[in-house]
């Protein structure tokens, strides 16, 4: 009987043992998957493949695929797309930041090898097709890589999301306003899963409940499709409040002291607008301007100083740029919103600290409002704390804006600024970011608490994407500032250097966009119609990848509690059965 045992184990580890041919497959199948996947993200040529990107990295969840293959391809795969997702930040600032692209490279694809254990201990315990599986699976290895580098960097990883590829979709990208960019991610995980059941039911060597099960898949995934076409038809259909403020979108930068024919230049924007680009002198003029708005750090002279006693050196009017502003608001005869830099004195250290700013000054009060960059980009603006603790001599960011000393602060407060009233005598809430901020819907969340229960009327990013000669952030951060204007329900100005400027609705439709191509961008003057309907992201933030997360995580328990009890029942067994040898 013992030896009758033995042969049978012997004959499960040769099945279980994979071929050459098998395993050098199945790495093949996860590489090219990376490939497309990345395709699919960062080329909007190519947004069709990721319906299909995802289905070789489903045989790395099935328990039959072996431990070491299914973790081997997961990793070389997942290496691929994120080694090609941020190759920009390799290619950005001449090399400089390629050690941190290695180090995030790699991290990424450990996630995944995370995920796909997570994956492979809850297929122990839960029998379901990969429709079901792979959602699961996905949308949980997202959101735990987001919250590991958050946990890193302070910030967390938010370039990667596989669901960013829908962000051209308008009825598909109305769901985002339910789960955030994880109902996109689950969506096309699902069609994905639902393909890899379809194949598999139509292998040579199926069951007979297979093309069933197939089948119940397919329908599923074609449900789910025509459902969120279905809720983004109804959202887009909704009607939208008046429109708001005028806002100017100035490219370029504001010097000390502007010259005299560009401010009236500008002014002539204020009072008599020119028609619209492309016009040709026809059509209808865009309105009188409410607000101008300049870039991230796009004013040349001194930054804001904040004067308060304190020990060591103080500030003089001249380092303060805030009078020069003020002059220009006030020679304009408007408000104006300006990307700048301040230094705020810490009097229990004794020593400025610097912050990466977008400032408000009107025309008759001075500087109305401030706000500080919450997400600072790891290495090239701040160095992470617990990296400053190892201790790593002449460890400095880089600086992709402005370097002041040991880099800047982050901000602790998300403000908005009451900008008006404007000629109907209507005053607005406009919530302002800095660059990488509009990448991160907690800064939105945050804003959107702080004006109450109507939150902001709209959202203003300033953005300088000049130290990127490759264009994948400005295409990386363009979608994301469609899905912020759908997840938090509106509008969103985005006023960029190096860049494409552009006006979005409510519903994530480009109401005004620069020629990326255009030597000398011209000024874009837009409106956006007001909107308050509510949203559940907005309210419950990322609650679909919470929930994912502690479903895979719940199963993966009870089937690592489950293996272990069959290793000891096998044990005990085995045991029995020497002692009836002897």
């Amino acid at each position: 009987m013992a030896s009758d045992v033995a042969c049978e184990a012997d004959q499960l580890e040769v099945r279980a043992r994979p071929s050459r041919a098998a395993s050098a497959g199945l790495l093949g199948a996860c590489v090219a998957s990376g490939g497309l996947a990345y395709l699919a993200v960062f080329d909007a040529r190519c947004h069709g493949l990721v319906w299909i990107a995802l289905v070789p990295y489903a045989c790395v969840l099935r328990r039959a695929t072996p431990a070491a293959a299914a973790y081997g391809g997961a990793f070389v795969g997942a290496a691929v797309f994120c080694a090609l997702g941020l190759s920009f930040v390799h290619d950005c600032l001449d090399g400089v930041a390629a050690p941190a692209w290695f180090f995030a490279s790699l991290a990424g694809a450990f996630c995944w090898v995370g995920g796909v254990f997570l994956g492979r201990q809850m297929a122990r315990v839960a029998e379901w097709p990969m429709v079901a599986v792979l959602p699961l699976s996905w949308v949980t290895f997202e959101y735990l890589r987001h919250q590991a580098f958050a946990f890193a960097d302070g910030n967390g990883m938010p370039l990667l999301w596989i669901g960013l590829a829908l962000t051209d979709h308008e009825r598909l990208l109305q769901i985002a306003d339910l789960g955030g960019v994880l109902a996109l991610t689950a969506l096309v995980a699902l069609v994905n899963g639902a393909v890899f059941d379809l194949l598999a039911g139509l292998a040579p060597r199926r069951t007979a409940r297979r093309p069933r099960a197939a089948a119940r898949s397919v329908l599923v995934a074609l449900g789910a499709v025509a459902a969120a076409w279905l809720y983004g038809q109804w959202r887009l259909g909704q009607p939208l409040g008046e429109p708001g403020p005028a806002i100017a979108l100035v490219p370029g930068v504001l010097s000390g002291d502007p010259s005299v024919d560009h401010l009236a230049h500008l002014r002539r924007c204020c009072v008599t607008p020119p028609p619209p680009r492309g016009d040709g002198g026809e059509g209808t003029p865009p309105p009188a301007v409410d607000l101008f708005v300049w870039p991230e750090a796009a004013f040349a002279g001194p930054m804001l100083r904040d004067d308060r006693p304190g020990p060591g050196p103080s500030g003089t009017p001249a380092d303060n740029g805030l009078p020069l502003l003020h002059a220009i608001a006030k020679n304009l005869g408007t408000g104006i919103v300006v990307g700048t830099a301040r230094v705020e004195r810490n009097p229990e250290e004794g020593r400025d600290e610097f912050y990466n700013c977008l400032a408000y000054v009107s025309p008759q009060g001075g500087l109305a409002g401030i706000y500080d960059k919450r997400h600072l980009t790891s290495l090239l603006e701040s160095i992470p704390p617990w990296l400053c603790r190892l201790g790593w001599p002449g460890l400095e960011p880089v600086g992709i804006t402005l370097k002041p000393g040991d880099g800047f602060r982050r901000g602790r407060s998300a403000p908005l600024f009451l900008v008006g009233p404007d000629r109907t005598g209507r005053s607005f809430r406009v919530g302002p970011l800095v660059c990488y901020d509009v990448c991160f819907p907690d800064v939105h969340r945050a804003m959107m608490r702080e004006g109450g229960q109507a939150g902001p009327d709209l959202f203003l990013c300033a953005m300088k994407e000049s130290f990127d000669k490759t264009g994948a952030v400005s295409r990386l951060t363009w979608m994301h500032t469609r899905l912020r204007a759908v997840e938090f329900r509106r509008p969103h100005f985005r006023a960029c250097n190096g860049g494409p400027s552009g006006v979005f609705d409510s519903c994530g439709r480009v109401l005004l966009a620069s020629d990326e191509d255009d030597r000398e961008p011209a000024i874009l003057i837009g409106q956006a119609a007001g909107d308050s309907r509510a949203s559940i992201y907005a309210r419950y933030g990322d609650w679909l990848g919470a929930a994912c997360s502690a479903v895979v995580l719940g199963l993966a328990v009870l089937g690592l509690g489950r293996a272990a009890w069959l290793r000891l029942g096998r044990r005990r067994h085995g045991a029995t059965l020497t002692d009836m040898t002897k």
